[in-house]
């Protein structure tokens, strides 16, 4: 049509579900976007664009680059869709791309925009992020000298990377306490997405840092490992301040645990958005109980699987309700090398709910007692804890139950939760699969 430009949209090329993340893209097949979709753009828009463009160019306090003001125009083009929605330099780029191999320099932490400011979504395992002790809901409000006000909060993860061995320095806001200031170094940062310990009553403890590419297969070979002698009792599923990652990594720890069904399902505008996954047959636990430990931190990926395994009643979810992030980030590179990072499809769980904004709600909510220290606190104290006492010789010794691990766990309220409860639903589905007394 005389006086209109269509600029069709070329869809995405990778699709991920990290909250602001660092991961690598999986491929989807390119769409030519419905015509039907789009809203042409106009001369007069053009026009507009390019008066404003020039008189910033001529009449502004300091000269300005004509690149410079391209970049900010494509910046803020970007920043005002979503929180998750942003210009990728070619450095980032390859920070994202770079990623299937699991490395990448930084500081270890996923953030993103909320409400004007840089919240931490979760630290990743064994980073310069969680030695320092940072949580989720943490605000960072400056990076070295530069205060994250405006627009300067949307150029915080592009800050917060840079050269393997320099020093960043962040003030952070916490809830309830004074302001802080931390300083970290930039490392490689390997992630071993899924590793598993037996706690005592031989319940497995599997824990999934982030969604990589070998996170399914990991997990599994973890939990056969730990299965190798006898059958696992149960399994605690520990997806706290995870910030998420590949899809298909969270759909293939889903199907471990279930034999058939639907796990999740997304829908976009373009055809290839819609994609649907379900389980294929086999519950590596035979059906054992699973409980699975979530709170704000856990995300995305992470989100997708608590809600598969909660909606199909295999697994008790517990802890405070999580992030909320339902939605489908795409990787589009460009022509120049550089890439954008786009919001192109929400996702849903099996009985069809979008957990955006709302996030998975646990079955057994947890207060928020993460830092608290059971080692510290007043333990009851018992007759044998006298150092006069009566021994009693008359009845047989009971043997004591391997806690070679259990004061570690003691500390960790939330698991030490979640392993009594597991435990509980072990010992009453073996009564149930007894035989019954004879009379």
């Amino acid at each position: 049509m005389p006086g209109q430009i269509n600029l069709p949209l070329a869809f995405a090329v990778g699709i991920t579900l990290l909250a602001l993340s660092s991961q690598a893209a999986e491929p989807i097949e390119k769409d030519a976007a419905p015509a039907s979709a789009q809203e042409p753009v106009t001369l007069d828009d053009l026009r507009r664009f390019t008066a404003v463009f020039r008189e910033v160019q001529a009449a502004y306090v300091e000269p300005v680059s004509n690149k410079a003001m391209m970049d900010a125009a494509i910046f803020g083009l970007l920043t005002q869709l979503d929180p998750h929605s942003e210009y990728l330099s070619r450095e980032a780029l390859s920070a994202y791309t770079g990623d299937s191999d699991q490395r990448y320099g930084g500081l270890g932490i996923e953030v993103e925009v909320q409400a004007g400011q840089l919240k931490i979504v979760s630290p990743i395992d064994e980073s310069p992020a969680a030695r320092a002790g940072l949580q989720a809901g943490d605000v960072i409000t400056q990076i070295d000298d530069v205060v994250l006000d405006g627009p300067a909060v949307f150029q915080g993860s592009e800050m917060l990377r840079g050269t393997i061995g320099t020093a960043v320095q962040l003030v952070i806001e916490r809830a309830g306490a004074e302001p802080f200031e931390v300083t970290l170094k930039r490392e490689v940062i390997s992630i071993k997405s899924a590793r598993a310990e037996i706690l005592p009553g031989n319940i497995a403890w599997l824990r999934i840092s982030a969604f990589q590419g070998d996170t399914g297969n990991s997990a599994k070979a973890a939990l056969a490992r730990l299965s190798d002698k006898r059958p696992l009792a149960g399994v605690v599923l520990d997806l706290r301040n995870n910030p998420g990652g590949l899809l298909a990594a969270a759909v293939a720890l889903s199907d471990l645990f279930l034999d058939s069904g639907l796990i999740v399902e997304t829908k976009g505008r373009q055809a290839s958005a819609a994609l649907s996954f379900s389980a294929t047959e086999g519950d590596v636990l035979s059906g054992a109980p699973l409980v699975v430990l979530i709170n704000a931190g856990t995300a995305s990926a992470a989100e997708i699987v608590a809600g598969a395994l909660q909606d199909h009643r295999r697994a008790l979810i517990l802890g405070q309700a999580s992030f909320g992030k339902g939605s489908v980030q795409s990787i589009l590179p460009l022509d120049n090398g550089d890439g954008v990072k786009l919001t192109t499809a929400r996702y849903f769980t099996p009985n069809g709910r979008s957990i955006q904004n709302q996030g998975i709600l646990p079955d057994v909510p947890l207060r928020d007692f993460e830092l608290r220290s059971r080692a510290s606190s007043t333990r009851p104290v018992k007759e044998a804890n006298f150092a006069r006492r009566l021994d009693n010789s008359q009845l047989p010794q009971v043997e004591q139950a391997n806690t070679e691990n259990l004061s570690t766990w003691e500390k960790d309220y939330a698991l030490a939760e979640a392993l009594n409860i597991v435990r509980a639903l072990a010992k009453v589905q073996s009564k149930a699969n007894s035989a019954p007394l004879k009379r």
